[in-house]
């Protein structure tokens, strides 16, 4: 009987070589497959539009997917004092009630502001929207994007 063809150890090792190997091609193609654009005119794609224009560092842009009551109490300048880097966004859920929309995006974010100690964390944020002038704009921004007040 040929004992190294059913040795545990050898046997362990194929398995977790299989697993690593599922693992890597499974983030190759997570991070290979292109971002879906979503309608802009909806309230995902309104917050898509919104979280592509900080990437950007594009504050006017941010700015400009606000209602007119949310925008009036805030100024672009607001918005560009976000110092975090977002390396995942998810939108979790979607919850539509009397003419408001709760958009529920999961991130994973990076805190920059020592960048040999970044600092990574996942948390949960609500963007909540509303249609003006037939078109959805964002009524109430997470706390992380301070806005006026």
């Amino acid at each position: 009987m040929n004992e190294s063809a059913t040795n545990p150890r050898r046997l362990g090792l194929v398995a977790v070589g299989i697993l690593i190997l599922a693992v890597v091609v499974g983030a190759i193609v997570t991070t290979t497959r292109p971002v879906e654009d979503l309608d802009p005119a909806s309230p995902e794609g309104v917050v898509q539009a919104f979280f592509a224009a900080v990437e950007d560092r594009d504050w006017e842009t941010a700015y400009g997917l606000l209602t007119p009551d949310l925008a009036e109490d805030c100024r672009v300048a607001d918005l560009a004092t976000n110092r975090y880097e977002f390396d995942r966004v998810v939108i979790d859920d979607v919850i539509s009630s009397d003419g408001v929309t709760v958009v529920v995006v999961g991130v994973r974010r990076v805190e920059v502001s020592d960048p040999l100690n970044p600092y990574t964390y996942h948390e949960l944020m609500e963007f909540e929207t509303e249609v003006v002038n037939g078109r959805s704009l964002i009524s109430r921004l997470p706390w992380h994007f301070y806005c006026g007040g």
